[in-house]
């Protein structure tokens, strides 16, 4: 994948911290249920296969984040595109939500093995320069998430990892996501653990080239 920059996993507040959620009882029910399959929407216009740098693209937008007593849930959705030129058959999508952190090593978090990950489904052809959108979800056990420490907080810094292989290649697409405040081009701050249930939205995503 060449060389990784690492500097979006760093997440160092530039100002004071976000607040901690508001109260649970002003919050929408957190749906336990497990994640159904992913929603595939195939209807997309197409787009200019020679475009890009080849292969076949992902970009993730983040719908909500959820948090509750046990999990914190990703509802996202994956964007693929194929720029390769040519017809790609089987193409098999991995994908996990992790804790990003310094003590977890920057090689384990960057570049997953997706053995280790859940399969999130596959695409029998995708057509050059077809698009095609896919829902889902991710969980996070909170007992798997190491947090960051700012002061007496208890933060989240999240990192949706994705693999997608087809034919012989595989490409490893990260994507990390967070508050920016009232400007949209600031510093991601992480997300509080230590308010109880929360509902985040209006997050921002990054990926980590």
């Amino acid at each position: 994948r060449g060389e990784t920059q690492v500097a979006p996993l760093q997440h160092e507040p530039s100002g004071p911290l976000p607040a901690a959620p508001g109260p649970p009882a002003a919050l929408p029910a957190i749906d336990e249920t497990p994640p159904a399959p992913l929603a595939m929407r195939t209807n997309l216009p197409p787009r200019d296969a020679t475009s890009g740098a080849g292969g076949i693209d992902a970009a993730m937008i983040v719908k909500s984040l959820q948090l509750s007593l046990v999990y914190a849930t990703l509802d996202y959705v994956l964007v693929l595109t194929n720029h390769t030129g040519q017809p790609s058959g089987g193409v098999a999508i991995a994908g996990d939500l992790i804790s990003a952190h310094a003590s977890l090593g920057i090689k384990w978090q960057l570049n997953p093995d997706e053995r280790d990950l859940a399969p999130l489904g596959m695409i029998e052809t995708l057509e050059p320069g077809q698009c095609i959108e896919l829902t889902g979800k991710l969980r996070l056990p909170l007992a798997d998430a190491v947090p960051l420490a700012i002061g007496q907080a208890r933060m989240l810094a999240p990192l949706a990892r994705f693999v997608i292989r087809y034919g012989d290649a595989r490409t490893v697409h990260l994507f990390t996501f967070g508050s920016t405040g009232k400007t949209a081009d600031g510093p991601l701050m992480p997300l509080r653990l230590d308010g109880g249930l929360a509902h985040f939205r209006d997050l921002t995503t990054r990926r980590i080239d």
